[in-house]
């Protein structure tokens, strides 16, 4: 399957400037890039399930702005991951009818964990694509999706590329290195979680030499990432020690801030990203929009919030008005025995 995947690479490589046709959206939807096209878009949406606390289905803020994204000039939709809470077949089959099969243009997908929750890459791979992780080529900008889920430490995820993904990166990124080196080259590598916040996984010893070694003032680096973790802001953009190796991460959380990205690529190879409001509100230049240090990032929820959020919530209501009607209905029915009971015995 890794030998497929790199070949597809390849040919796509030395057919440069042709209509590029990739079979790994999530929609069933081809990517197709014409002859004469030399500059191009695409969105980027993170954690699109919402606010964990509270959402199962597609982000609201999200599913109002289909229309948007269909009448957009993207070429596609890339998603980082987390589209629904739970793999079961309800949750997927509403995150489809409500959202994904509105979308006109292609979607793909970095798989995130509630994407697979408890693992289920068969149910996975049976409703959205075979391949959890995949490239294609659009002109001068390569894509590397990973599964960032793949390896497991102590039944658990850090974020590790290993084993064959590890090789397809390695080899994906050589091949790509071979392009005429007067052509100003980025590379986008989509994934779920934030490779370098896990001082656990392989990152600071296989990726970021592999990143470093080919991030220079020809070749841009831009790594996408959209888990909703306690330690992550909403969206920034960092980079770090290496000003040519950009980390951008974006989430959605079910309110007003929900926002997503649009990268435009000029024909020259040069990036510009800009944020979107869900909510039609203002957005500052994505530079503004910066990475704390681990000690300054958001914290859990105070108790304080998370009572406040739940009055704010229309499900708050609905289980009250029907824990009331029970209430009353149990009342109801005792004091109608007590009064049956009472006129036997009269």
């Amino acid at each position: 399957k890794m030998k497929i995947i790199i070949l597809f690479v390849l040919v796509s490589i030395n057919s440069l400037g042709n209509t590029t046709i990739n079979s790994n959206s999530i929609n069933q939807i081809s990517l197709s890039i014409e002859k004469d096209q030399t500059e191009f878009s695409f969105l980027a949406a993170g954690h699109t399930y919402g606010n964990p606390s509270e959402s199962l289905f597609p982000c609201p803020s999200l599913i109002n702005y289909v229309d948007r994204i269909n009448t957009s000039s993207a070429s596609f939709l890339m998603l980082l991951g987390d589209n629904y809470r739970v793999a079961d077949s309800l949750n997927i089959l509403t995150f489809k009818q409500s959202f994904l099969n509105k979308i006109e243009i292609p979607v793909f997908n970095a798989l995130g964990n509630h994407d697979i929750y408890v693992r289920e890459y068969a149910t996975y791979k049976k409703n959205f694509t075979e391949n959890t992780y995949y490239s294609f080529i659009i002109n001068s900008s390569l894509f590397i999706v990973l599964d960032t889920e793949l390896a497991l430490t102590n039944d658990q995820t850090d974020g590790s590329i290993t084993g064959d993904q590890l090789t397809f990166l390695k080899e994906t990124l050589d091949q790509f290195m071979l392009l005429n080196s007067s052509i100003t080259k980025n590379v986008f590598i989509c994934g779920h979680k934030e490779l370098n916040l896990f001082s656990e996984n392989n990152y600071e010893e296989d990726i970021k030499p592999l990143l470093y070694s080919i991030a220079d003032s020809m070749c841009k680096i831009y790594i996408l990432s959209g888990d909703m973790s306690k330690n992550s802001n909403e969206l920034y953009i960092d980079k770090n020690d290496n000003p040519n190796i950009s980390y951008i991460h974006t989430h959605l959380s079910d309110n007003k801030k929900d926002k997503i990205l649009k990268f435009q690529v000029s024909a020259t190879g040069s990036v510009q990203i800009t944020p979107l409001s869900l909510h039609d509100l203002p957005v500052k230049n994505i530079d503004s929009y910066t990475y704390s240090s681990p000690n300054q990032l958001l914290n859990e929820p105070s108790f304080f919030s998370k009572v406040k959020s739940r009055f704010y919530n229309r499900n708050f209501y609905e289980g009250m008005l029907f824990l009331t009607i029970c209430i009353v209905a149990f009342i109801g029915i005792i004091r109608s025995k007590r009064f049956l009971s009472k006129n036997k015995r009269l």
